[in-house]
């Protein structure tokens, strides 16, 4: 990141702030907030519906407030999961664009992925990059409409493709 701009803390309806200190050039800004709708993403890290509360730490430099970390934890009475902790690092480096940007603006350089689930979505990538995808459960990715032919991992890199998300056949 090359600065943080925004340092004043929005805490929404359900938030309450439980806690803010200084110390040793750090300032530690600790929110927490009911689980609910608003946390469902949490389900992609831990049983959310097993907790009560989830925890935000801030840390961030006194002087500049540019966030150092932030940790998630969740909570239910005596019971704490740390769920994740992200740290950021700041510079004044000049970003520079990766190399396959300026092939997806040369059609010659790119290639295009046809998906197939829930209508057709197309994506235009670099040639040489791989197409990645997070299928649900209870699905499965084919290089035929019929669901018969299972895409092969290798076929996702290199070339015009089209696949098919269908749900798996029940054994």
């Amino acid at each position: 990141m090359t600065r943080f701009k925004d340092s004043i803390f929005y805490i929404s309806g359900n938030e309450r702030l439980t806690d803010v200190h200084t110390e040793g050039g750090l300032t530690t800004v600790t929110l927490e907030k009911p689980v609910g709708d608003d946390t469902a993403y949490l389900k992609e890290f831990c049983d959310i519906d097993s907790y009560d509360t989830v925890v935000y730490v801030y840390e961030c430099n006194a002087k500049t407030l540019e966030i150092e970390s932030v940790t998630v934890k969740v909570s239910a009475g005596d019971s704490n999961l740390l769920v994740y902790k992200s740290t950021y690092n700041y510079s004044d480096d000049t970003l520079t664009t990766p190399g396959f940007v300026a092939d997806l603006n040369n059609t010659a350089k790119t290639r295009t992925v046809t998906l197939h689930y829930n209508g057709i979505t197309k994506y235009t990538i670099a040639k040489d990059a791989k197409f990645g995808i997070t299928v649900p459960d209870g699905f499965a990715l084919y290089s035929d409409p019929e669901g018969k032919k299972p895409l092969k991992d290798s076929e996702k890199a290199g070339a015009n493709i089209e696949m098919y998300m269908l749900k798996t056949k029940e054994q």
